[in-house]
């Protein structure tokens, strides 16, 4: 059974086919195309630890009688913030194919795509460790003024 091939991807492959021509282009294409996979991974990675120190914060705050409003609020801005963490994290991870991103061997859109994704890792981070301070601070607060 042969299927027909759409005109999106006939273009795709004209694209790998004009890659693979020209050896300079192909080399500079696989180094921009193992960037974005080394985001990737790095983001797979952080995605499954946020997912565990969510669980986990969450378990502690549930069995911690909060006494303070204000230590509430920075408990849950902390959860919220590596919620915001994860799902700027899950925008790394979304699959973009490098060689639809490749116009007659113009790699800017890898590049682009690059930069882009790792602005995401970036606010990723800096909110997952915001939230881990929020949220950290105030259960030490609290244990501590049960002492």
């Amino acid at each position: 059974m042969v299927s027909k091939m759409s005109n999106k991807e006939r273009l795709e492959i004209n694209n790998v086919k004009r890659l693979i021509s020209d050896k300079e282009v192909w080399e500079m294409f696989k180094f921009f195309e193992h960037q974005l996979g080394v985001l990737d991974s790095k983001a797979s990675t952080l995605l499954t630890l946020y997912s565990v120190v969510l669980s986990i914060l969450l378990a502690i705050i549930l069995f911690i009688n909060v006494q303070s409003i204000l230590l509430a609020t920075f408990m849950i801005l902390g959860l919220i913030c590596v919620l915001l963490s994860a799902v700027a994290c899950s925008f790394i991870t979304w699959t973009v194919w490098a060689t639809r991103l490749v116009k007659d061997k113009d790699l800017t859109g890898l590049v682009r795509l690059r930069n882009l994704k790792t602005g995401f890792l970036k606010v990723s981070i800096i909110l997952f460790l915001l939230g881990l301070t929020l949220t950290l601070v105030a259960v030490a607060i609290q244990i501590l003024s049960i002492i």
